[in-house]
């Protein structure tokens, strides 16, 4: 307090007179005094030494850059191919990580306190999510929006033929849903793609960088493989084989860009054999060789890739278009995988 009033007459000493430079003074000690010991200035202080502690309590956490993945867990090849692999990169580079779907806000809420960012993965921005979006915010964690397919641009949806076999219901919820999964890619301050075309209108669409991480073989796949290779060599029936793998109800117009030459190809060789995986609807026509077709419901990635491994071609067509220029090469892998 004396060192302040000495500065302060020194301050003023040559503009006032003595008598009104101390009653100016004290004034001023006076009004400072009243404001450092008042209720609002002990509550800010109080604030700041709070916010201080916590952030010596998390500021370790941080240096571990432990990445949280919130994601999209019904789709069991999605799962696989973007989250149970970008755990095993992380992990090559010693970064050690969390998925926890989407759903489960209490249990998203409580991991993003020990983490240092967040991957949300194929998430629509529902209330849930906007609340854990809210939260890594408050937090300062950089969140990164990542998806493997055209979801957010409806007007893509609506002029995709291979979506419009879908019944109307789940068709309108399709087209509702890229609002809320463009609405999340906005949220974010990066992005994650499986290709280059969606990194692309992924960018577009969020204004912000984009990275490419392509779908890759890891080692519970080339295990796998290996281990039914082993067994294909002792199981040879002389028959030739073309498979089709379908993971859901809406390739039905993929499929048909193959359909004229496979029908050609079923009349010219008798010990051809077309398999289908999943569900898929057939023209009429395929009716006359029903008895060179292998139909399989859908099986566990083992399952599946076994009876991908009986086959020699493995087809892999796709209807030209916006949303399929953005579909990924899994396809591709697995086939190279077993050989074929």
């Amino acid at each position: 307090m004396g060192d302040r009033l000495i500065w302060l007459i020194r301050q003023n000493r040559q503009h006032l007179h003595p008598i009104r430079q101390g009653k100016r003074i004290v004034r001023k000690l006076l009004t400072q005094w009243k404001w450092v010991t008042s209720k609002h200035y002990r509550e800010a202080i109080g604030r700041l030494r709070t916010s201080q502690a916590a952030y010596q309590q998390t500021e370790p956490l941080y240096s571990n850059r432990a990445i949280l993945l919130i994601a999209e867990a019904s789709i069991p090849q999605c799962l696989k191919y973007r989250v149970q692999q970008r755990q095993d990169c992380l992990a090559e580079l010693g970064v050690p990580s969390t998925w926890i779907p989407w759903q489960n806000t209490e249990a998203c809420l409580r991991a993003l306190q020990t983490h240092s960012a967040v991957i949300f993965y194929r998430t629509p921005l529902f209330a849930s999510v906007k609340e854990l979006v809210r939260e890594s915010r408050r937090l300062g964690l950089p969140i990164i929006w990542e998806v493997d397919d055209l979801i957010f641009d409806a007007a893509v949806l609506r002029a995709t033929p291979t979506l419009q076999d879908l019944d109307r219901h789940t068709f309108r919820g399709l087209i509702k849903g890229a609002d809320l999964y463009r609405r999340a890619l906005k949220a974010a301050d990066a992005g994650l793609a499986s290709t280059t075309c969606l990194a692309g209108a992924m960018a577009e669409a969020g204004s912000f960088p984009v990275h490419v991480v392509h779908n890759s073989l890891d080692g519970h796949t080339l295990e796998l493989a290996e281990q039914i290779l082993r067994a294909r060599a002792s199981n040879n029936d002389g028959l030739t084989r073309i498979v089709y793998g379908s993971g859901s109800n809406t390739h039905n117009h993929d499929f048909k860009q193959a359909s004229p030459a496979l029908l050609e190809l079923l009349g010219a060789y008798p010990n051809l054999r077309l398999r289908l995986i999943g569900e898929l609807q057939l023209d009429r026509e395929f009716d006359h060789f029903a008895d060179q077709i292998e139909r399989f419901k859908p099986r566990d990635y083992a399952g599946y890739l076994a009876l991908l491994a009986e086959c020699q071609i493995n087809l892999a067509p796709l209807e030209h278009g916006s949303f399929n220029d953005c579909k990924s090469n899994i396809k591709w892998l697995e086939a190279s995988a077993l050989g074929i």
